[in-house]
């Protein structure tokens, strides 16, 4: 049993983590925990903020927890962290989910830094809504889909794992419920499903 494999059952979140790393080909970080219901996220405090940072206050929102830069959805639009990306615009990135509870299941996030609902600003609510809105059209086409589910996660008591504002967009048949969250799939399966949801977005 190889080093990543012996943390599978003591800590399910670090394992894969790690596990993506490998497939990847990147350096495992430690401290960095996957999320079930996201592509990636770091680990986290119970504030919503990777441990080594002090937690602040938003000058937008004294409630909320400032936007954290090293969140790893911010990693990927800078490519510091791959990702299989479907579709982009100005304000918008589109990727698959690498842990997907169905088949096309993919994330839409603003390219410009914003933790959630609460600190976004109307024209990234518009701008990823409307991505929100390309998408579904290409996933019910690329899967011949009979509806189309969205979540989106609002901080750590409402289910956020990942501190940038996402949405997930997930195609569905009907009488198949969801997969259980946090199986990694394969890339060769994921990369094959991107290239239909790319092709019907021609």
């Amino acid at each position: 049993m190889g080093e990543i494999d012996k943390d599978q059952d003591k800590w399910p979140h670090l394992y894969a983590a790690n596990r993506v790393s490998a497939v990847w080909g990147l350096d495992p970080a430690p401290g960095c925990v996957w999320s079930t219901r996201s592509v990636w996220a770091d680990a986290l405090d119970e504030g919503g903020v990777a441990p080594h940072k002090r937690a602040e206050r938003s000058e937008r929102d004294p409630i909320m927890t400032a936007y954290d830069t090293d969140n790893i959805f911010a990693k990927i639009l800078r490519g510091e962290v791959p990702s299989i990306k479907l579709f982009e615009d100005e304000d918008t990135l589109c990727f698959m989910d690498i842990m997907p509870r169905s088949d096309g299941h993919c994330l839409v996030i603003p390219k410009t830094p914003c933790r959630n609902v609460f600190d976004a600003s109307e024209t990234q609510l518009a701008s990823v809504m409307k991505t929100v809105q390309i998408m579904s059209r290409a996933v019910m086409t690329a899967f011949k889909a009979d509806g189309v589910t969205l979540q989106q996660f609002n901080e750590a008591a409402g289910g956020q794992e990942v501190f940038h504002l996402h949405f997930h967009v997930l195609p569905r048949h009907a009488g198949v419920s969801l997969r259980p969250p946090g199986k990694m799939a394969e890339m060769d399966v994921l990369q094959a499903q991107a290239e239909k949801i790319r092709a019907a977005l021609e």
